[in-house]
C-alpha cells in the first residue's frame, strides 16, 4: 500500500483494503461504540461534480460529535466551535482508500491551550473509531491499538 505523505504530528492515517461502504458502515458503527454520532457527511467528489469539475476520487469527510466533550470544550472556548465538530475522512489516493483525521492535539491547544487534556482524550477515542473503520472491524480499544503511533 502507498504511504501517505503527511505529519504524524497533524494526521493520524491509516491505509485499508476494504471497500467504501463497508468502510462507511463501520465508522458509523465504531463511532457510536465510543458514543460518538455521525452529525453528516459530505462526498466531495460528488459536491465538485455538481459544481462542473472532475475529482474522480472517492473522497467523503464524516462530521462527528462526541456532545459531552462538545459542550465541555465550548463552555470552556466558544471560540473552539471554529473546529467542531471532529472529521474523519475516507479518501482515494493511486487507487488505494485512506481512513483519516486531524489530530484534535495539534490544533485545539493552539487556541485554547485550557483544553489539551480534554482534545487528547478525544483524539485517543478518534484513533480507535479510525482504527476500527481502517479494520472494518469491532471496535478497538486502547489495549488493541498499533504501537506505531504512541500517545503521550
Amino acid at each position: 500500500m502507498t504511504q501517505p505523505d503527511t505529519r504524524p504530528e497533524l494526521f493520524e492515517i491509516s491505509a485499508t483494503s476494504h471497500h467504501l461502504e463497508s468502510l462507511e458502515t463501520a465508522l458509523r458503527a465504531a463511532a457510536q461504540s465510543h458514543g460518538f454520532g455521525v452529525l453528516n457527511v459530505t462526498d466531495l467528489d460528488a459536491k465538485l461534480r455538481e459544481r462542473g469539475i472532475t475529482y474522480g476520487h472517492a473522497c467523503r469527510v464524516y462530521d462527528i460529535c462526541q456532545p459531552a466533550s462538545a459542550l465541555e470544550a465550548l463552555r470552556r472556548q466558544p471560540a473552539v466551535a471554529s473546529l467542531l465538530p471532529c472529521r474523519i475522512a475516507i479518501y482515494e489516493r493511486e487507487g488505494e482508500l485512506f481512513v483519516s483525521m486531524v489530530r484534535p492535539t495539534a490544533l485545539i491547544p493552539r487556541l485554547a491551550p485550557e483544553l489539551s487534556a480534554l482534545a487528547a482524550a478525544v483524539e485517543l477515542t478518534m484513533i480507535q473509531i479510525l482504527k476500527s473503520t481502517a479494520a472494518a472491524s469491532g471496535p478497538i480499544t486502547l489495549d488493541s491499538r498499533s504501537e506505531s503511533h504512541p500517545q503521550a
